[in-house]
């Protein structure tokens, strides 16, 4: 499974969870990186697409920085949907009509 495969499921299963795409996919083609922000993604970032100390280190230093920026930003929570239906009060029973056994000490 691909990570644009995977990135649905795992905001179907942590809603509100930031996601920073990595990929050699996003500097080539950036449909790829649209589709990654459309589908949930916060951030997209580039692998780097060579062994280079230094560009590796560059990558390191970029990736970091947007976590940071990530996790000092508010975190939105997911829509919820209204409820259709209006929620049931509880009925609390009058304890002289229950059997003996069930009354409330």
């Amino acid at each position: 499974m691909d990570g644009i495969t995977a990135l649905p499921e795992l905001l179907k299963i942590l809603p509100g969870t930031r996601v920073i795409m990595v990929s050699t996919l996003t500097q080539r083609n950036a449909t790829i990186s649209m589709k990654a922000l459309g589908l949930g993604a916060s951030e997209y970032i580039a692998k780097p697409s060579s062994q280079d100390d230094q560009e590796v280190q560059q990558f390191y230093r970029e990736l970091l920085k947007r976590y940071a920026h990530l996790r000092r930003a508010p975190r939105l929570r997911p829509k919820r949907k209204p409820h259709s239906l209006p929620i049931p009060r509880l009925q609390i029973p009058n304890q002289q009509r229950l059997h003996p056994s069930r009354r409330l000490a």
